[in-house]
């Protein structure tokens, strides 16, 4: 019940960052997938804590002078298919 809610919170925190905050942050990201898309598939395939902590550090790289290119969301090892831990 508590991950569900969580999740709900990202997810909705996420969308209106895709709607409204690109628009004025501009919206240019160094690595493919965009760090939105990271972080909506982060969510999708992690429990809600480890999907921040991952989507948090993926911020956290996106700086100048920092590294850029394909930088997909790893696997999670000890999940399901929905994104619960096992």
């Amino acid at each position: 019940m508590f991950e569900a809610v969580l999740k709900g919170m990202m997810l909705l925190a996420l969308g209106l960052y895709r709607t409204i905050g690109t628009t004025h942050l501009g919206g240019a990201c160094r690595f493919e997938p965009s760090c939105s898309e990271y972080a909506l598939e982060a969510i999708h395939s992690h429990p809600p804590l480890k999907a921040l902590t991952l989507t948090l550090c993926r911020i956290g790289r996106c700086r100048p002078g920092g590294p850029w290119g394909f930088d997909p969301v790893p696997p999670c090892v000890d999940c399901d298919r929905n994104g619960k831990a096992i």
